[in-house]
């Protein structure tokens, strides 16, 4: 019975998946930027309706970041079965790292930022009917 060799990707594959994987990045970073303004905004008190135009252009990058994660699929797959260690590896695995920190730091601070868009909506909602008993 013959042993199946460890599959490896080529540099061809390795290079598509850093390109794909750094445009991601950009994305996430771009999110990342949103996000960081939404909690400016949201803490300033500015008008909730410059928040939401923030959240539109998340949304379409958040479909940007989908459409190469399609793209990346396939490469994915691949990559969970790479072995061994050469430079294109080692810098996909250095750029996972960076999107996984830029991400978690995003998803806590969007958190906290659904957390002042509900304090800042309660306000509105008392505003409002406070201006309902005048």
């Amino acid at each position: 019975m013959a042993v199946k060799q460890p599959q490896t990707m080529t540099d061809s594959q390795l290079e598509e998946l850093l390109a794909l994987l750094q445009k991601q990045q950009g994305y996430y970073d771009s999110i990342w930027e949103i996000t960081q303004q939404e909690e400016e905004k949201l803490r300033k008190g500015r008008p909730l309706t410059e928040t939401v135009n923030l959240l539109k252009k998340k949304k379409i990058l958040v479909t940007c970041v989908e459409e190469i994660d399609t793209m990346i699929r396939p490469l994915r797959a691949l990559w969970s079965k790479q072995q061994g260690s050469n430079p294109l590896a080692d810098a996909i695995k250095a750029l996972i790292k960076t999107l996984d920190q830029t991400l978690k730091n995003t998803l806590e601070q969007d958190k906290k930022n659904q957390r002042l868009m509900q304090q800042a909506i309660s306000r509105l909602q008392h505003q409002k009917s406070q201006a309902l008993e005048t």
